[in-house]
């Protein structure tokens, strides 16, 4: 049996998932500060669950239930060929498991696809390390209404579809997140928003314009991202990125953020 879990019930899945404490977005998913949708075998006792979220899909509790997997790969090949794996309508699945075992369970769900293994880090900060002037001629600038409304500011795709796939609305990320965005010619070109919030913890990401890119833009936009949320009550802020993506790395590290964890995102394309 497969069937969607409803949005009250949410919490029963936090057993299962204990394994993901690196992973805020269930928590936030969990606490409706993030969108999501869960599946599970039992919506009153689930043993098993399948949860799609803006950071990807995970798949926890116990791998041997032959009815759920099987269902949940009819599931799966419905969406995907149809172009629904999730908020960007991508033909291509980003998942993560716990336990491990789940790994034996993919020629039941996902038939003859191979997934392609990406190695990931997990980074943590607690205390802000880079404080270095802000080069001229850019500023920094809170990503808020006034700033997003401004019809004299470009504001990039990528922002408004950030804020929207992570958060549901412009106006869930004004009630619960935050960022901060570097300007240049009434321009933002490197932009840090919290992924999801979760009590006093966060994560956040950094995006930077092409153009922009290895001026040391992106630095002080994450550290302004991280300096207001130690601000605001935040001890914790998370930071993913994948184990090649270099820039990223040194990124966080200047920042002040702390390798935590090493993970592997499962990449299925259909």
């Amino acid at each position: 049996m497969i069937t969607p879990l409803p949005e009250e019930h949410y919490h029963r899945i936090q057993p299962l998932c204990q394994g993901f404490d690196f992973q805020l977005i269930i928590t936030a998913v969990i606490e409706h500060t993030s969108p999501g949708h869960v599946l599970v075998d039992n919506p009153d006792h689930p043993h098993s669950c399948f949860l799609s979220t803006a950071e990807g899909c995970f798949l926890a509790g116990d791998p041997n239930n032959p009815t759920f997997n099987i269902e949940l790969g009819k599931y799966i090949h419905e969406r995907m060929t149809a172009g629904k794996s999730g908020p960007t309508d991508e033909r291509e699945l980003i998942l993560y498991i716990f336990p491990t075992e789940w790994t034996q369970q993919f020629a039941t769900i996902f038939l003859t696809k191979t997934p392609i293994l990406i190695p990931r880090r997990y980074y943590t900060c607690t205390q802000l390390q880079w404080k270095q002037p802000i080069p001229r001629p850019f500023t920094i600038m809170r990503i808020d209404p006034p700033l997003l409304t401004n019809p004299n500011i470009s504001v990039p795709d990528h922002i408004t579809s950030w804020i929207t796939s992570n958060w549901g609305s412009q106006a869930a990320f004004m009630e619960h997140g935050f960022g901060f965005s570097m300007m240049h010619q009434n321009q933002l070109v490197s932009w840090s928003l919290a992924d999801c919030v979760s009590g006093n913890r966060c994560e956040i990401g950094i995006q930077t314009l092409p153009e922009y890119r290895r001026q040391g833009l992106a630095t002080h936009t994450a550290a302004a991202t991280v300096d207001y949320a130690l601000q605001h009550g935040f001890t914790q802020i998370g930071w993913h990125t994948s184990e090649d993506n270099i820039g990223s790395i040194k990124v966080a590290e200047k920042v002040g953020f702390k390798q935590s964890t090493d993970y592997t995102w499962f990449l299925f394309k259909f």
